[in-house]
Protein backbone atom coordinates (compact mmCIF):
# COMPACT_ATOMS: atom_id res chain seq x y z
CA UNK A 1 0.00 0.00 0.00
CA UNK A 2 1.03 3.30 -1.11
CA UNK A 3 2.41 6.26 1.60
CA UNK A 4 -0.55 8.33 1.10
CA UNK A 5 -2.82 5.69 1.54
CA UNK A 6 -1.67 4.27 4.95
CA UNK A 7 -1.44 8.26 6.15
CA UNK A 8 -4.81 8.32 4.97
CA UNK A 9 -5.95 4.86 6.84
CA UNK A 10 -4.35 5.77 10.23
CA UNK A 11 -5.96 9.24 10.07
CA UNK A 12 -9.51 7.43 9.35
CA UNK A 13 -8.86 5.26 12.76
CA UNK A 14 -8.18 8.73 14.30
CA UNK A 15 -11.44 9.88 13.20
CA UNK A 16 -12.95 6.62 14.35
CA UNK A 17 -11.73 6.71 17.93
CA UNK A 18 -13.35 10.39 18.01
CA UNK A 19 -16.45 9.57 16.86
CA UNK A 20 -16.36 6.47 19.32
CA UNK A 21 -15.69 8.64 22.23
CA UNK A 22 -18.37 11.13 21.18
CA UNK A 23 -20.86 8.50 20.62
CA UNK A 24 -20.11 8.00 24.61
CA UNK A 25 -20.87 3.84 24.00
CA UNK A 26 -17.43 2.03 26.26
CA UNK A 27 -17.71 -1.17 24.03
CA UNK A 28 -17.41 1.02 20.66
CA UNK A 29 -14.28 2.79 22.07
CA UNK A 30 -12.53 -0.24 23.31
CA UNK A 31 -13.08 -2.58 19.85
CA UNK A 32 -10.35 0.21 18.30
CA UNK A 33 -7.69 -1.26 21.03
CA UNK A 34 -5.16 -3.84 21.00
CA UNK A 35 -6.26 -6.49 23.47
CA UNK A 36 -1.98 -5.64 24.55
CA UNK A 37 -2.79 -1.94 24.51
CA UNK A 38 -1.25 0.47 27.12
CA UNK A 39 -3.21 4.01 27.30
CA UNK A 40 -2.30 6.55 29.73
CA UNK A 41 -4.90 9.01 29.67
CA UNK A 42 -4.81 12.57 30.79
CA UNK A 43 -7.30 12.64 33.52
CA UNK A 44 -5.45 9.91 35.44
CA UNK A 45 -2.03 8.94 36.97
CA UNK A 46 -2.59 5.47 36.43
CA UNK A 47 -1.13 3.76 33.15
CA UNK A 48 -3.52 1.21 32.07
CA UNK A 49 -2.62 -2.37 30.85
CA UNK A 50 -5.37 -4.25 31.03
CA UNK A 51 -8.73 -4.16 28.68
CA UNK A 52 -10.64 -3.68 32.17
CA UNK A 53 -8.26 -1.08 33.10
CA UNK A 54 -9.19 0.99 30.23
CA UNK A 55 -12.55 0.67 30.16
CA UNK A 56 -12.54 1.86 33.67
CA UNK A 57 -11.09 5.15 32.36
CA UNK A 58 -13.42 5.34 29.42
CA UNK A 59 -16.51 4.55 31.97
CA UNK A 60 -15.34 7.80 33.70
CA UNK A 61 -14.35 9.78 31.23
CA UNK A 62 -17.25 9.32 28.78
CA UNK A 63 -19.57 10.42 32.06
CA UNK A 64 -18.38 13.85 31.44
CA UNK A 65 -21.32 16.32 30.18
CA UNK A 66 -21.43 17.51 27.03
CA UNK A 67 -18.22 16.12 25.92
CA UNK A 68 -16.49 17.36 22.38
CA UNK A 69 -13.33 16.86 21.09
CA UNK A 70 -11.38 18.96 18.44
CA UNK A 71 -8.32 17.30 16.59
CA UNK A 72 -5.39 19.50 15.58
CA UNK A 73 -1.53 19.50 14.63
CA UNK A 74 -1.21 15.51 13.85
CA UNK A 75 1.86 13.97 12.45
CA UNK A 76 1.37 10.50 10.85
CA UNK A 77 4.41 7.97 10.42
CA UNK A 78 4.04 4.28 9.34
CA UNK A 79 6.46 1.63 9.54
CA UNK A 80 4.94 -1.50 7.45
CA UNK A 81 2.61 -2.95 10.03
CA UNK A 82 2.98 0.01 12.50
CA UNK A 83 2.12 3.86 12.55
CA UNK A 84 2.01 6.37 15.24
CA UNK A 85 -0.03 8.93 15.02
CA UNK A 86 0.95 12.07 17.20
CA UNK A 87 -0.85 15.64 17.89
CA UNK A 88 -3.19 17.84 20.09
CA UNK A 89 -6.76 17.55 21.12
CA UNK A 90 -8.94 19.33 22.93
CA UNK A 91 -11.71 18.54 25.30
CA UNK A 92 -14.65 20.36 26.10
CA UNK A 93 -16.91 18.97 28.69
CA UNK A 94 -19.19 20.30 31.46
CA UNK A 95 -18.05 19.87 35.08
CA UNK A 96 -20.03 21.54 38.11
CA UNK A 97 -22.21 23.50 35.84
CA UNK A 98 -18.77 24.97 34.18
CA UNK A 99 -18.01 24.63 30.30
CA UNK A 100 -14.14 22.98 31.00
CA UNK A 101 -11.79 23.11 27.77
CA UNK A 102 -8.50 20.60 28.45
CA UNK A 103 -5.85 21.17 25.68
CA UNK A 104 -4.19 17.75 25.82
CA UNK A 105 -1.03 16.29 23.44
CA UNK A 106 -1.36 12.59 22.63
CA UNK A 107 0.72 9.88 20.93
CA UNK A 108 -1.32 6.90 19.23
CA UNK A 109 0.90 3.78 18.19
CA UNK A 110 -1.23 1.63 15.53
CA UNK A 111 -0.64 -2.15 14.60
CA UNK A 112 -2.65 -3.29 11.80
CA UNK A 113 -4.59 -6.92 12.64
CA UNK A 114 -5.98 -8.28 9.53
CA UNK A 115 -7.50 -5.13 7.50
CA UNK A 116 -7.59 -2.92 11.09
CA UNK A 117 -5.72 -0.75 12.27
CA UNK A 118 -5.58 -1.34 16.31
CA UNK A 119 -4.35 1.08 19.07
CA UNK A 120 -1.50 -0.77 20.63
CA UNK A 121 -0.56 2.32 23.04
CA UNK A 122 -1.85 5.14 23.73
CA UNK A 123 -0.61 8.15 25.68
CA UNK A 124 -1.96 11.87 26.77
CA UNK A 125 -0.67 14.06 28.44
CA UNK A 126 -2.38 17.89 29.70
CA UNK A 127 -0.22 20.70 27.55
CA UNK A 128 0.27 23.35 30.43
CA UNK A 129 -1.45 26.82 30.49
CA UNK A 130 1.71 28.54 30.48
CA UNK A 131 4.24 26.39 28.01
CA UNK A 132 7.36 27.51 26.26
Amino acid sequence: MKTATLTKSIVSSLSEWKEAIESRDVNKVIQLYHPDAVFWGEFSNTIRTTKNQIIDYYNYFLSLDNLKIGIQNIQVRVYKDVAIISGTYSFTYQLNNKIELTLSSFSFVYKIEGKDWLIVDHHSSIVPKEAY
